[in-house]
């Protein structure tokens, strides 16, 4: 697999809005030119997370997290860099360009034939349990408001 080409990566964090992909995950409010709220890496009880819609950049006052856009997508879900460009060149409509294939292409691989096969069995569970007979019980206990069945819940 190819490497995601460097003015490709430019155009996405680019095109990116920063302030839209923070704030599905906090409720930020304008205090000058930053934006602040609570981390959304740590509980907290008063703002100490700031985002430079700008320069595309985050810091936590109080943990000490922070980096920029692409880390941010990268921690809150759990991606890789290259996972998290093509994500959001996708959420963004940027098209990417890809270099010769670089030494740790292989592993990028053999993670996508991973993820392909659990989205595979995800896919087959999932019909399982809401349309197989075998699948009732769980859908009668999911059925119950305040009950989720036996083993306390899900």
């Amino acid at each position: 697999m190819a490497r995601i080409a460097k003015n490709s990566i430019e155009a996405v964090v680019a095109a990116a809005d920063m302030l839209d992909i923070v704030g599905q995950h906090t409720q930020l409010k304008k205090a000058g030119a930053n934006y602040m709220g609570r981390c959304p890496f740590h509980e907290e009880r008063t703002a100490s997370f700031s985002v430079n819609p700008a320069e595309k950049l985050y810091y936590c006052f109080g943990c000490g997290e922070g980096g920029d856009l692409l880390g941010f997508v990268q921690k809150k879900d759990n991606l890789d860099f290259a996972a998290a460009v093509e994500t959001l060149a996708d959420r963004y409509g940027v098209s990417l360009e890809y270099e010769e294939a670089g030494p740790g292409d292989a592993d990028r691989k053999r993670r996508d034939r991973l993820r392909k096969l659990l989205e595979q069995a995800c896919t087959y569970y999932e019909r399982v349990l809401w349309e197989a007979r075998g699948g009732a019980g769980a859908r009668r206990a999911t059925r119950r408001p305040g009950r989720a069945g036996r083993g306390g819940g899900w």
